[in-house]
């Protein structure tokens, strides 16, 4: 079977033009997520033709070129599966695990609760305060709508999720979900009243 390498190039192009050596020290852990995630889809091609490798070189190419800068996440050496074939061959990649990031509700609730705090006493910086709060709340808006989506995709854990058994996910997932979207909009009326 033939592998799509049309969509492949467009996979590889996209994460070369999205992954500028800036962006990159900016987003050590997407970069090094979004690559684990792209050398998986390679490792699980069934077929190495000929066509496919040059794509492959050219993303594992741009890897080694910011391989320093995963060195804080991974020291594993992206150089040893310069090709394809020996991806397939590789023990080591298979010990690679994406890198999880930890958001936790309940810190960034009690950081809200201070700068309204601090909005009350701190009058001259009344505005950026109010700015910075809503910029958690978007964070946290944003946390609550791909709780699921994040959890499964974009490697993030859940400290109010810990200790949930899989099986029961799903279930205590939407309870959260539920009771945060009233602190959110418990804090929009306050803001508006503010």
């Amino acid at each position: 079977m033939k592998n799509n390498n049309k969509a492949i190039n467009e996979f590889v192009e996209q994460f070369i033009e999205n992954y500028t050596p800036e962006i990159i020290k900016d987003d050590v852990v997407g970069f090094y997520n979004d690559a684990f995630l792209l050398l998986q889809h390679f490792y699980t091609l069934k077929d190495f033709d000929a066509e496919t490798e040059p794509f492959y070189a050219e993303f594992i190419n741009h890897i080694i070129k910011n391989e320093k800068i995963l060195k804080e996440y991974s020291n594993f050496d992206f150089g040893s599966i310069k090709t394809l074939q020996s991806l397939k061959k590789s023990t080591d990649f298979k010990s690679l695990t994406p890198i999880y990031t930890p958001y936790s509700f309940t810190e960034t609730e009690e950081t809200i609760d201070q700068i309204f705090e601090e909005l009350k006493v701190v009058k001259e910086f009344k505005k950026e305060l109010k700015d910075e709060i809503a910029y958690l709340l978007d964070e946290y808006q944003f946390h609550i709508d791909h709780l699921k989506e994040n959890m499964q995709y974009n490697f993030y854990t859940y400290e109010e999720l810990d200790n949930v058994e899989p099986f029961n996910l799903d279930e205590k997932a939407d309870e959260l979900k539920t009771e945060k979207l009233k602190f959110v909009q418990s804090w929009n009326d306050k803001l508006t009243k503010k």
